[in-house]
Protein backbone atom coordinates (compact mmCIF):
# COMPACT_ATOMS: atom_id res chain seq x y z
CA UNK A 1 0.00 0.00 0.00
CA UNK A 2 1.43 3.62 -0.89
CA UNK A 3 0.89 6.64 1.68
CA UNK A 4 1.16 10.02 0.71
CA UNK A 5 3.09 12.19 3.71
CA UNK A 6 3.53 15.29 2.00
CA UNK A 7 1.40 18.07 1.56
CA UNK A 8 -0.08 18.51 -2.50
CA UNK A 9 2.59 19.99 -4.62
CA UNK A 10 1.60 23.63 -5.39
CA UNK A 11 2.89 24.45 -8.53
CA UNK A 12 1.25 26.76 -10.79
CA UNK A 13 -0.33 24.33 -13.30
CA UNK A 14 -0.77 27.10 -15.80
CA UNK A 15 2.64 27.06 -16.63
CA UNK A 16 3.38 23.45 -17.02
CA UNK A 17 3.88 22.66 -20.97
CA UNK A 18 2.92 20.28 -23.09
CA UNK A 19 6.05 18.12 -25.09
CA UNK A 20 4.43 15.39 -27.57
CA UNK A 21 6.79 12.71 -27.92
CA UNK A 22 6.40 10.65 -30.52
CA UNK A 23 5.91 6.65 -30.11
CA UNK A 24 9.10 5.01 -29.34
CA UNK A 25 10.52 7.80 -27.62
CA UNK A 26 12.75 7.66 -24.91
CA UNK A 27 12.51 10.59 -22.51
CA UNK A 28 15.15 11.24 -19.73
CA UNK A 29 13.94 14.03 -17.02
CA UNK A 30 16.64 15.22 -14.15
CA UNK A 31 15.38 14.19 -10.74
CA UNK A 32 14.76 17.66 -9.80
CA UNK A 33 12.78 18.86 -12.58
CA UNK A 34 9.26 19.28 -11.65
CA UNK A 35 6.93 17.23 -14.19
CA UNK A 36 3.85 15.46 -14.91
CA UNK A 37 2.19 13.17 -17.04
CA UNK A 38 -2.17 13.39 -17.71
CA UNK A 39 -3.91 10.71 -17.22
CA UNK A 40 -4.25 7.80 -20.82
CA UNK A 41 -7.94 8.59 -21.83
CA UNK A 42 -6.58 6.33 -25.03
CA UNK A 43 -7.54 2.60 -25.67
CA UNK A 44 -3.99 2.05 -25.53
CA UNK A 45 -1.38 0.80 -22.97
CA UNK A 46 1.11 4.20 -22.26
CA UNK A 47 4.16 2.15 -20.71
CA UNK A 48 6.30 3.94 -18.10
CA UNK A 49 9.72 2.59 -17.02
CA UNK A 50 11.87 4.10 -14.34
CA UNK A 51 15.58 4.14 -14.01
CA UNK A 52 16.97 5.80 -10.84
CA UNK A 53 21.17 6.76 -11.61
CA UNK A 54 23.22 8.47 -9.20
CA UNK A 55 26.98 8.87 -8.75
CA UNK A 56 27.66 6.42 -5.57
CA UNK A 57 31.07 8.80 -5.17
CA UNK A 58 30.56 10.93 -2.23
CA UNK A 59 26.97 10.48 -2.11
CA UNK A 60 24.15 9.41 0.54
CA UNK A 61 21.36 8.08 -1.27
CA UNK A 62 18.29 9.79 0.48
CA UNK A 63 16.55 8.02 3.43
CA UNK A 64 13.62 10.15 2.29
CA UNK A 65 13.26 8.43 -1.69
CA UNK A 66 10.52 5.37 -2.28
CA UNK A 67 13.21 2.70 -3.37
CA UNK A 68 15.95 1.84 -1.09
CA UNK A 69 18.22 -1.01 -0.98
CA UNK A 70 17.66 -4.18 1.01
CA UNK A 71 19.98 -6.65 2.68
CA UNK A 72 18.29 -9.09 0.10
CA UNK A 73 18.57 -6.42 -3.29
CA UNK A 74 21.24 -3.75 -3.31
CA UNK A 75 21.30 -1.40 -6.16
CA UNK A 76 24.18 -2.49 -9.07
CA UNK A 77 26.42 -0.43 -10.01
CA UNK A 78 26.53 0.97 -13.86
CA UNK A 79 30.18 0.70 -13.92
CA UNK A 80 33.21 0.33 -10.92
CA UNK A 81 36.07 2.95 -11.76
Amino acid sequence: MLIFQRTRSTNDQSKFQHAPISQGSLILIHGLIVHKSEANTSDKSRYAYTVHVMERKNTKWSEDNWLQETEDYKFPYLYKA
